[in-house]
């Protein structure tokens, strides 16, 4: 409507922030705004006449024109539209583009989208580029004029990659232009009617081209704003493999022309890399208002033009490049410090000029880093230095004191919050351009020559932002080690938010694409932006399942809230404790059975013990957790839980000095915590712990601290440690500790956990349902495993046991993150499958079976409970029929998300 009325339209994002967006309507002085009343709300108009589109007297104008043309055709040097591009100065700077470029870009890519008249009619074309991006000018100019249908995904299904695939194939689309990154988080199965495949903006990797041409034409394209969206373009070989070099971006398209010159705009042989100039019909006008940049980037070209002569011009691309042998162009890198991010250009001195506005900013340099390998995602990150000055005056004022004007460089008083920063900058720059890391150095390296020494700047360190707040419940597990997966971190804990750690709406979409295919559960990108923790996510997990838990069972409908209880007169154990209660009844004769389940927690103690505050302490922990204060036992052989109170729930503190430190082939330190670790528990009279002080020397002291299994697990072990570390703090300090009080103590976990499961013998029982689960998938399981060990298997178990670490190298974790993508599955299912196959090969047959510990914390109120909740499941691989890895892994996923999801049952019951 724009065109034909005689008008060029500046496209505005509305997720775009005011400031940007009134700066592109002053700039490109726009007289007309059109859009509807939502979007243009917090839009600084400036002296530009508003249409809303959504107002009634507006629409009723409308229908009374007339529908006839209004005649007369642009011309082809007529300005068609101005789109606004990142800039170095820190201001975007618009590209003005004629008609001629429109219709010769819409000429050349009909072929290529498969429309065109008599050709291709009917033929629908996804539009997945955003208006305010230049792409979504070949979508709508070669499509519509070649007679196909466009199919417009919103900004929501642009953003859900199973809601864009449900778009596509309800609407038929049979080609496609998108940024390579989109392909990355799409299954190729659920959009498989997509015949053609245009990609451009970013770099395309071989591994990501073999994914997808195997069943649709993949067409790789390169181009600038500059030049009408697209410079070139070029079909992907079909046999392309993932060990192959990246693609060519393809050959010049008609009317246009490439040229890969060296510093002296000679050209270069082919396969050698020079900077990418381009001439012809595509070329924009320049930039508006900016004579000075169009005359830095648009250059006289010193080649003939089409009609021999001279006086053309061609643009800088600032791109390097070389010409393959067969005549395509392969792209190379930049030759200046423009970056491309998700497929946009970014600019990083705008980027830069924005945070050293920043009162708290003296030097700013943004790059982009790619530090996850070739075919990771490029990420921006910024590196601030402190303005000393700034800091200490803004520091002075505060303080009343104006008379003290200090301009000596000093260490900052204030600090610098890298969190603040971005958000200072995302009020003024668009998503895509906010910096995924700020990072605060005392001064930027420099090389010998005084320049910027990129290659010495520090990559940022997410992993030093995670909390290692453990996984309460299964899905938290899961989601842990996805959200660690995508973001390439050996750990994420549950309070971690994605987006602190470096993610960005494109790996949040891939990360929900994840959880889909791991969880088969319907997760959208919104969920994670208003709950970017895996704590948060998990409980929309829950919640899609039905469970309020998070728990990602299914199981948990309707369940009972756990809460205290009213205790009855006899509390009974829970299903773990029985188990450990009954182990420590049968093996009390057994010679080392006795401290087998005993937990061990060893702290070193530098400086003046203070044995009052200790022991003090102690009380308070004991007071804070009933687990730690109950004696078990029993009435008629059947043990029930009695929590003791006051002195008689407080373990004993025995202090013991260290003086001969070499005696008996070993340290008394070492004799003192064997001697304390092999001592076992009475249960049915014994609290569950015991705690010693060896003193070592003067101003040295070790603390130890054995507990039975009964009574803690191993994430109480860390609860005892904060626990004790604040209580004696407090108590240091005269003072009793101020935490607040537990929801609920074990009991009543234990008398929750029995109304939830119920009673084996009752049929509609959450127990008994779940164990007939187990009861079949367990029929006919191998006892034990024939393994060929080099000893006979002793008559009487020694209870020595040993932990034995495996590590993996960077690149095989990267192959093993791949092999989990395409399967779906999670790295530990991945780690199942490679055991299995591992235990097979050693003889142990076809039917693999393992166990393994699951928390079995599913409610927040346990998470700084100490108590015995660990369960184990047992996990059987079929490995028989010689399957492909890929083929095991689909089996062993559906085993594990089937255990996962009747994790309940006490393993007790099972064995």
């Amino acid at each position: 409507a724009v065109w034909k009325a005689g008008g060029a339209f500046v496209p505005l994002d509305p997720e775009y922030p005011p400031d940007r967006l009134g700066h592109v309507l002053a700039d490109s002085a726009a007289s007309v705004v059109l859009g509807v009343a939502d979007t243009l709300t917090a839009v600084p108009v400036g002296a530009a006449r508003v249409v809303l589109l959504d107002d009634g007297d507006i629409g009723r104008a409308l229908e009374a024109e007339s529908p006839a043309s209004l005649g007369g055709r642009p011309t082809r040097h007529q300005l068609a539209y101005v789109i606004y591009t990142s800039g170095s100065t820190g201001r975007p700077k618009g590209v003005a583009v004629a008609h001629g470029g429109v219709a010769n870009l819409a000429a050349a890519m009909r072929p290529v989208l498969g429309v065109g008249v008599g050709v291709g009619v009917g033929v629908s074309v996804l539009q997945f580029a955003s208006f305010s991006f230049d792409a979504a000018v070949l979508d709508v100019a070669a499509t519509l004029s070649g007679g196909g249908t466009l199919v417009i995904a919103s900004a929501a299904e642009r953003a859900e990659p199973s809601a864009l695939a449900a778009v596509i194939e309800s609407a038929g689309v049979s080609t496609a232009s998108v940024v390579p990154s989109l392909l990355s988080v799409l299954d190729p199965a659920t959009v498989s009617g997509v015949r053609t495949w245009v990609l451009g903006a970013e770099l395309l990797t071989a591994g990501l081209a073999s994914r997808w041409t195997p069943q649709a034409r993949v067409w790789n394209t390169y181009g600038p704003t500059e030049a009408t969206v697209m410079a070139t373009a070029g079909p992907v070989d079909a046999g392309i493999g993932p060990g192959d070099e990246a693609p060519p971006i393809g050959r010049p398209l008609g009317n246009v022309r490439l040229y890969v010159l060296d510093g002296f705009l000679r050209p270069v042989p082919p396969k050698v890399v020079g900077e990418l100039y381009i001439a012809g019909a595509g070329l924009a006008r320049g930039y508006a208002g900016r004579p000075d940049l169009t005359a830095e980037r648009f250059v006289a070209c010193p080649f003939p033009g089409t009609s021999g002569g001279g006086g053309e011009r061609m643009y800088r691309t600032g791109d390097l490049a070389r010409w393959t042998p067969d005549g395509q162009l392969s792209f190379a890198g930049r030759a200046d410090e423009q970056v491309k991010v998700r497929g946009f250009r970014v600019e990083p001195g705008e980027v830069e000029a924005v945070l050293t506005r920043h009162e708290a900013v003296g030097q700013a340099v943004v790059v982009a880093r790619q530090d996850g390998g070739p075919d990771s995602d490029k990420r921006l990150v910024a590196y601030v230095v402190p303005d000393d000055r700034r800091l200490h005056h803004q520091h002075s004022r505060r303080d009343d004191a104006d008379l003290i004007d200090s301009i000596d460089p000093i260490d900052p008083i204030d600090p610098v919050d890298p969190q603040e920063l971005r958000a200072y900058a995302a009020r003024t720059l668009p998503e895509y351009m906010v910096p995924v890391a700020v990072l605060v150095l005392d001064a930027l390296p420099l090389t010998v020559n005084g320049k910027l020494d990129r290659a010495a700047l520090p990559a940022p360190d997410f992993a030093a932002r995670v909390s290692r707040r453990e996984p309460r419940t299964q899905t938290e597990e899961i989601l842990c080690g996805l959200f660690a997966e995508v973001l390439g971190l050996e750990w994420v804990g549950i309070e971690d938010g994605f987006f602190d750690l470096g993610g960005d709406s494109l790996s949040g979409m891939r990360l929900v694409a994840r959880v889909r295919a791991v969880l088969d559960v319907e997760v959208g990108i919104g969920e994670l932006f208003g709950a970017p923790t895996v704590a948060g996510l998990a409980r929309c997990v829950g919640e899609r399942l039905g469970s309020g838990s998070g728990s990602g069972s299914g199981s948990g409908f309707g369940r009972p809230v756990l809460a205290a209880r009213v205790r009855p007169d006899v509390v009974p154990l829970s299903f773990a404790q029985q188990r450990m209660w009954f182990l420590n009844r049968l093996e009390e004769t057994v010679p080392g059975a006795a401290s087998a389940y005993n937990l061990p927690l060893v702290l070193r103690i530098s400086g003046a013990l203070d044995l009052a505050a200790l022991e003090a302490a102690l009380g308070d922990v004991a007071d804070r957790h009933e687990s730690l204060r109950t004696v078990f036992p029993d009435i008629d052989g059947v043990p029930h839980q009695q929590v003791r109170h006051g002195d008689a729930g407080r373990p004993p503190l025995v202090v013991v000095r260290a003086d001969d430190m070499t005696d008996g082939g070993g340290t008394a330190v070492d004799r003192m915590l064997a001697a304390q670790l092999a001592t076992g528990f009475d249960l049915r009279t014994d609290l569950p712990w015991r705690v010693c002080v060896v003193v070592v020397g003067a101003g040295e002291c070790v603390l130890s601290v054995v507990a039975h299994h009964v009574a803690v697990d191993g994430w109480s072990m860390g609860v005892l440690a904060r626990d004790l570390e604040r209580a004696y703090g407090a108590r240091c300090e005269g003072r009793a500790p101020g935490w607040a009080g537990l929801r609920v103590q074990y009991a009543d976990y234990a008398l929750w956990q029995r109304e939830v499961l119920g009673e084996l013998e009752d049929p509609a029982s959450v127990l008994s349902g779940q164990l007939a689960y187990w009861r079949d998938r367990l029929d006919g399981v191998v006892q034990e495993l024939a393994l060929p060990v080099d000893r006979a298997r002793p008559v009487v178990p020694s209870f020595r046991g040993r932990l034995v670490p495996v590590s993996a190298d960077a690149e095989t974790h990267a192959r093993l993150v791949g092999v989990a993508g395409r399967g779906r599955a999670t790295m530990f299912m991945v780690v199942h499958a490679a055991v299995a196959v591992l235990l097979s090969r050693l003889g142990a047959g076809d039917d693999i079976t393992v166990g393994t510990p699951t928390a079995g914390r599913e409610d927040a109120a346990l998470e700084e409970l100490a108590g015995f909740f660990v369960n184990t499941l047992v996990l059987r691989a079929d490995v028989s029929g010689d399957p492909t890895f890929a083929e095991l892994v689909e089996r062993v996923r559906a085993v594990d998300l089937a255990a996962y999801a009747h994790q309940d049952v006490p393993f007790e019951r099972l064995v």
